[in-house]
């Protein structure tokens, strides 16, 4: 098979060829030759985003193609701390009109602090317990009534507005950045002042192969594997696969070529497809085993057909099952049918759409396709240069380089965690698809955190009452449940156990040893208090703990 040079389809003897053959997986190749556009694009609004501002809005042998398609068309920190609760510095452009920061004196009662922030005609909406900062919200008309009546209260020690920070792209240096609009729509330059990758990600790609030759896949490629032949040579002998990978880990801000939108991450190249662009489907299941068997956190499948087979089916559920999110191009057929393995329950489908969010005729959509992403991009050419392509093949890449984004960023969320972030953070463009159109920025901002596991933990403490600290006092941190503790003395004089919380006793206990408290409480952080005569004791407590969240075991 060769580059498609006119429009999509299958012709009628392909459609022979695989009606008298194996099933074909069909590489999704691209009419080259397209230019991009040369002209960078407008300046990014982080701010209008953090307001929530309106904005004006082939083969004669039978492989899927794109049609003829346009190239796409050129167009143009900290927040100040107050010296006095009476300097409000409520007056910046970029002050939130809803909230105000107030620290109030150290060991004032949550009591106390509710209640005057009520009678000023805020509310509490949040504490920042470890710097001792509590967030009040008031009507926008209201805010400052509320802060200049809170600071008549002599225990308020601050008040500031709450500052609106933005984002801030990230600009790469590499020549060709000029011309990746499509990476500017979705937002990836701001996504990179919050995530450029990792080493430890690697995303495979499964395809015609990739050359670790091209000087701007130096050092991103990792040994791979050739599933057609078995062995080890998983080299490039078409440009399909090198292109791909391109788009997904190109070196980016070392001053050549384009920028891959994974920076720092690895590619696994594992050749699935032969010279010809095409390869059987049960060679394309045997590389998604072999990936997810040798660490892939992503795969990116920029290949398919019309029609699946059982065993592409396991394939991509044991890939699933071993922790790697599976992307797939949806197809250059123009249709709504599904195109497999895009259309896998398991899987990312990916449709292509031009800079300005309008789907390309060529595309495949519906509802079984999640997503959509820029689908006409520059990348890296099997010839060591650079060419513009495009395809869902290339659209798919986008998606799989943002999943490794979000996987270095968040190494221990599960992979359909970041692929609910993706489709969550989609910019809705109509029913052409089913989420909307990528928006890296919004995805990494929306990732949610690992849940924590929770142990018991059991802390033994050994102190002693003198003349003169006949009180001693222990702070207990726990997740959330049942909180024990337990006093021994072996001279059996009396004491008194306490547990507080904000300085208000919650239970006690006292007499002669040993004497033991329990009681079911909310995560947060207490305090346990122990009085009495002198000498020495032994303090015993039971508490839920978080932990950080493991991620699952992959090799490497």
């Amino acid at each position: 098979m060769t580059p498609s040079q006119d429009k999509p389809g299958v012709s009628a003897r392909g459609k022979a060829t695989l009606a008298a053959s194996f099933v074909c997986v069909l590489a999704l190749l691209m009419l080259p030759g397209i230019a991009a556009a040369a002209v960078p694009c407008g300046l990014v609004r982080p701010v209008d985003e953090l307001l929530h501002c309106d904005r004006s809005p082939a083969d004669p042998s039978g492989g899927v193609t794109a049609a003829e398609t346009e190239a796409p068309t050129a167009r143009t920190g900290g927040v100040a701390r107050q010296r006095s609760p009476r300097t409000l510095g409520l007056s910046a452009s970029l002050v939130d009109p809803t909230r105000l920061l107030v620290r109030f004196a150290p060991r004032t009662s949550r009591e106390t602090v509710t209640r005057l922030v009520s009678r000023a005609g805020g509310r509490l909406e949040r504490r920042i317990a470890a710097v001792g900062i509590d967030v009040v919200r008031a009507e926008p008309a209201e805010l400052q009534d509320v802060a200049q009546q809170l600071s008549r209260s002599p225990l308020v020690r601050s008040i500031e507005g709450e500052q609106l920070v933005a984002a801030v792209a990230l600009e790469p240096n590499d020549p060709h950045w000029s011309d990746q609009r499509g990476l500017r729509v979705t937002q990836f330059a701001e996504a990179w002042t919050r995530s450029r990758g990792s080493p430890d990600v690697v995303v495979a790609v499964l395809d015609t192969g990739v050359s670790p030759l091209h000087p701007d896949l130096a050092g991103a490629v990792l040994p791979g594997y050739d599933a057609l032949n078995q062995d080890a040579d998983a080299a490039d002998d078409h440009g399909h696969g090198t292109a791909v990978a391109g788009v997904i880990a190109a070196r980016t801000n070392n001053a050549i070529g384009i920028a891959g939108v994974c920076w720092l991450c690895h590619v696994l190249p594992v050749k699935v497809l032969g010279s010809n662009g095409f390869g059987p489907t049960s060679t394309v299941a045997a590389g998604i085993v072999w990936a997810a068997d040798h660490g892939a956190d992503v795969i990116n499948l920029s290949l398919g057909s019309p029609d699946s087979t059982e065993t592409l089916r396991i394939a991509v559920r044991y890939a699933n099952d071993r922790g790697a999110l599976v992307v797939a191009a949806a197809g250059n057929g123009g249709v709504n049918a599904p195109f497999y393995p895009a259309a896998e329950p398991d899987v990312l489908a990916v449709a292509a759409t031009d800079d300005d969010d309008r789907p390309y005729h060529w595309s495949n959509h519906g509802a079984w396709v999640a997503l959509a992403a820029p689908g006409c991009l520059t990348t890296t050419a099997l010839d060591g240069g650079y060419a513009s392509e495009c395809g869902t093949s290339f659209a798919a890449p986008l998606v799989a380089g943002l999943a490794g984004l979000a996987r270095a960023l968040q190494p221990t969320l599960p992979a359909s965690a970041i692929a609910a972030a993706v489709r969550g953070a989609a910019v809705p463009i109509g029913p052409v698809v089913a989420h909307g159109r990528i928006d890296a920025l919004r995805t990494l901002s929306q990732l949610p955190s690992p849940a924590p596991q929770v142990i018991r933990k059991t802390n033994v403490v050994r102190s002693t009452l003198t003349r003169s600290q006949l009180v001693r006092r222990f702070v207990v941190r726990t997740a959330g449940g049942t909180v024990v503790a337990r006093l021994t003395r072996r001279d059996r004089r009396t004491s008194s156990l306490e547990l507080l919380a904000d300085g208000r006793a919650l239970a006690r206990a006292s007499g002669k040893s040993p004497l033991r408290i329990a009681r079911d409480l909310a995560a947060g952080v207490y305090s346990i208090r122990v009085r009495g005569q002198r000498g020495s004791f032994t303090l015993s407590l039971s508490y839920p703990a978080s932990v950080p969240a493991a991620g699952p075991e992959r090799p490497r």
